[in-house]
């Protein structure tokens, strides 16, 4: 996923390059669109290797009306958030939660501001993959046994999460296809299951 992604962002770059050397006298911030994005990713399993990384592809549709500018969106992306918890069950023991693919599907909506910018609002509903995996203390005379669900920390619920998610973010044209942004998301799965993301990204308007 991460070579895709590097490898889009490359394409995209080059399909747009040759919009970027001319100027417009506006910018109609509407049509289809795809995005790269990246940034951080603070969530309830913090990483114990230092800070998580969130990485994603984007692809939407925007219809401009006046000033305001509405469209819809889908993103795929994923995240090196993860956790381990000591002695669950047992001494020795850990449960391994990591997630896994995340998929946000919704809106968005903004205004233009000058010729330029546009600053928009999101939200929709969210997807994402938690796994876990047990593991006993191999020094253990006792065989390995899968502890009582009960006694697992509420976060290690393996499968698809879904929950909701909105967002507030700046788009920036850099010419007439090519254009950055900056976003905040936050997304929601309940039971204290939650993402805090902060992203850049790269897209082109086709």
């Amino acid at each position: 996923m991460q070579r895709l992604t590097f490898s889009l962002a490359l394409a995209l770059v080059g399909l747009a390059a040759p919009a970027c050397a001319s100027d417009a006298d506006e910018y109609d911030f509407e049509g289809p669109r795809a995005a790269i994005l990246t940034g951080f990713d603070a969530t309830e399993l913090p990483n114990d290797d230092g800070p998580e990384f969130m990485y994603a592809l984007e692809a939407g549709f925007d219809w401009r009306a006046g000033p305001w500018v509405l469209g819809l969106a889908a993103s795929i992306g994923g995240t090196d958030a993860g956790k381990t918890e000591y002695g669950v069950a047992a001494p020795g023991d850990s449960v391994t939660v990591h997630y896994g693919r995340d998929v946000y599907a919704g809106f968005r909506a903004g205004r233009v501001l000058g010729r330029r910018f546009l600053a928009f609002g999101r939200g929709g509903v969210a997807l994402t993959e938690m796994r876990s995996a047990y593991k006993a203390d191999s020094r253990s005379p006792e065989p390995a046994q899968v502890p009582d669900p009960r006694r697992v920390p509420k976060f290690a619920r393996p499968g698809t999460l879904v929950g909701f998610w909105t967002g507030a973010g700046i788009e920036y044209q850099l010419g007439r296809k090519l254009y950055a942004l900056g976003e905040y998301r936050y997304a929601n799965f309940h039971d204290g299951i939650y993402r805090h993301q902060g992203a850049v990204g790269l897209g082109v308007r086709f």
